[in-house]
């Protein structure tokens, strides 16, 4: 039976802006949105029901997919992903998580996600790199909210925390570079200039 997955590009965090431009409107050197690059290689992917979790509408609505705000407010990256899999839970049975700062991530890093989730369904995995965990590159089934729920009630605000506690997968990824986050003006002229 073919699994039925989605897509959450989680877009909240506490670093919004890096030079004054907010980070869901960074750019690629050839002026190609971050976002819109994100959405095609989803699309790609072979995902095609996308949204972003964003308290930012405005932003986010000209690339025509929806925008959902987080219903769980200071919970962090758990609280939007909790926003995701409630989203969804009724309409696919996983779903594909990845940050909106990661504009390196490819197709072909979602589809071996998606291969290697595809072996175990009943399971997450997440990315890994050497020994760092990249726990917003994920793909969960959406029947684990509840859990993940129960762990933001008590407190819990680490996703990786969570994702061991629920004995997820840990995919080994060999190229770095996928996974470069901007978080700061340094991460982002560091990628302008690998990116040119």
């Amino acid at each position: 039976m073919e699994v039925k997955i989605s897509a959450a590009i989680l877009a909240g965090g506490k670093t919004q802006r890096i030079h004054g431009i907010h980070k869901g409107e960074l750019k690629l050197p050839n002026g190609e949105p971050v976002i819109r690059k994100l959405i095609h290689a989803i699309r790609q992917a072979d995902i095609h029901d996308i949204i972003v979790v964003s308290d930012f509408d405005e932003i986010y609505r000209k690339y025509h997919i929806e925008v959902i705000p987080d219903q769980r407010k200071q919970a962090g990256p758990l609280g939007s992903i909790e926003t995701a899999l409630s989203h969804f839970q009724q309409k696919t049975e996983a779903t594909l998580l990845l940050p909106y700062d990661m504009p390196n991530l490819s197709a072909e890093d979602m589809l071996y996600l998606k291969q290697s989730f595809l072996k175990d369904p009943s399971s997450l995995v997440y990315a890994q790199v050497d020994e760092t965990q990249h726990p917003l590159f994920a793909l969960v089934p959406n029947n684990i909210l509840s859990k993940m729920s129960g762990f933001i009630e008590k407190g819990e605000r680490k996703t990786s925390t969570v994702w061991r506690a629920l004995n997820g997968r840990k995919i080994p990824f060999k190229n770095a570079r996928s996974f470069l986050s901007i978080n700061t003006p340094a991460d982002l002229d560091e990628w302008l200039k690998d990116a040119g």
